[in-house]
């Protein structure tokens, strides 16, 4: 082996799995060669130790993975096919380190036509009250309201409803619409907490005073639902409703997505479509609902890839591009035009961190070779 190089499967393994005594010899070998090594190897570690989630290949991945390594070992990066998913190896970080260690020569990936570089989403979010007043909310907008028999305040985490002891005979609804390049935090009147990602609507009752809690919601989040046996807690969302007692869940249903997907973090759920047919979701189980055929089916998942963005990563399995970058548009607020629809399948599989520019992004998925950009202001083309 040449000292100087190291097959990236390597230094993986040793991070997040085991290395035999002739690997660990490798890395080794290969780190005493050079202080800039060391280094090197220094800032992998570094990485590893602060991500807290890790991506672990399937087998389909693990043998993308080898087809990748053995090129890596002939000193450059090249892509597996349009219809292999291509490996954002575990990280922002990580392709950048790559390419220092294997000196990789590559070209410009990103042509920039604006000077103003565009920011990861932040918080921020319309709130529109019973009787329509609308107003934009951020952590520095000022803002304390009273509604029947609950008061709203903001936080830096977000708004909260405090009820108080008397409650209203009549329930009233307030909505919260988070924008495209935002999301937001929000707890309800009965201590449940929900997150809320990018381009989500939730409207949501002011306290609860009937035999259920519902709330209806268009977009994505995630709830972390006060127990209360007497109360159910109902998410209307599409054409399907989640009833819980107390329990931790996302819900997905974008609108133009093909289905609505529900994933259990913790507790017990049960979605019901509105033909009647129901399914009850263990912890670590996801219900898609087929908005075309109307049938509902259920399926052990990956928890942390489905939860990922509340955690502040984008984390892809097998994704088409034309998915990964949707997700991208509505966090960034931006829209991506495609020169040629075919790039549109080409399938990714991996993680990047949700808080960095869409530039940094934008160049993790290029060093794939699959694909380059070219920024115009709010529009970004795919070549």
């Amino acid at each position: 082996m040449d000292k100087n190089n190291i097959d990236y499967h390597i230094l993986w393994k040793k991070f997040n799995a085991s290395v035999s005594k002739q690997e660990q010899q490798l890395i080794d070998d290969w780190r005493r060669v050079s202080p800039k090594q060391e280094q090197l190897y220094k800032d992998v570690e570094a990485f590893y130790s602060e991500d807290s989630i890790n991506l672990t290949p399937n087998l389909n991945q693990q043998e993308a993975f080898k087809n990748i390594s053995n090129r890596i070992n002939k000193r450059r990066w090249y892509s597996i096919s349009a219809a292999a998913s291509v490996i954002l190896i575990l990280g922002l970080s990580v392709l950048y380190l790559q390419s220092k260690i294997f000196s990789i020569n590559e070209p410009t990936i990103i042509a920039q036509n604006s000077s103003t570089q565009i920011t990861h989403g932040e918080k921020k979010a319309v709130l529109i009250l019973e009787d329509g007043t609308e107003a934009v909310i951020t952590p520095e907008t000022q803002l304390e309201v009273n509604q029947g028999s609950s008061s709203l305040q903001l936080s830096e985490s977000g708004l909260s409803y405090k009820e108080q002891k008397s409650k209203s005979i009549k329930e009233s609804f307030n909505t919260l619409m988070i924008p495209r390049g935002g999301e937001f935090y929000l707890e309800l009147s009965d201590g449940t907490k929900v997150w809320l990602n990018s381009e989500t609507k939730l409207k949501y009752p002011v306290a609860f005073v009937n035999d259920q809690r519902v709330v209806e919601l268009t977009g994505e989040a995630y709830f972390e639902v006060a127990k209360d046996k007497e109360h159910p807690f109902i998410v209307l969302s599409g054409n399907q409703k989640v009833k819980v007692l107390g329990t931790q869940f996302n819900v997905n249903n974008y609108d133009g997505n093909p289905s609505i997907k529900t994933t259990l973090v913790e507790g017990a759920v049960e979605v019901v479509t509105n033909s009647g047919e129901s399914i009850k979701l263990n912890p670590g189980y996801q219900s898609v609902y087929d908005i075309n055929t109307s049938e509902i089916a259920s399926s052990k998942v990956n928890v942390s890839e489905c939860i990922a963005w509340k955690n502040g990563i984008f984390q892809f399995s097998d994704e088409t591009l034309v998915q990964m970058l949707g997700t991208l548009e509505r966090w960034y607020d931006v829209s991506f035009n495609y020169k040629n629809d075919v790039l549109k399948n080409i399938r990714f599989t991996g993680k990047m961190k949700r808080y960095e520019s869409l530039e940094e992004v934008l160049a993790i998925i290029a060093k794939t070779n699959e694909v380059s950009f070219t920024v115009e202001g709010s529009q970004v083309f795919v070549n």
